[in-house]
């Protein structure tokens, strides 16, 4: 819902119609963000850490973050709502 820098990562593995088309969807989900298109998530850490994008204000703003809030039903995270999961070998 809200990013300030979004990795299209694995780019090389679409076409340039497909790879349009996701970066199309990206921006209509969060037109402020800045869309980088990676392979093998090979991008300069300049582009993604201390870039002065991040607003408190903005953030705080955010619809859906005060709406999570908000709510009187407690919100079920990704994890649990789509059998999300993860480990370490």
């Amino acid at each position: 819902e809200f990013s300030n820098v979004i990795l299209l990562n694995k780019i090389d593995l679409v076409s340039e119609v497909e790879g349009d088309k996701l970066e199309a969807l990206l921006r209509a989900l969060n037109p402020s963000a800045r869309v980088i298109r990676t392979k093998n998530s090979e991008v300069a850490l300049t582009e993604v850490i201390s870039t002065g994008r991040f607003s408190f204000e903005e953030a705080s703003r955010s619809a859906g973050w005060l709406q999570s809030l908000q709510e009187e039903t407690p919100h079920t995270p990704e994890t649990e709502e789509y059998g999300i999961g993860s480990f370490v070998f």
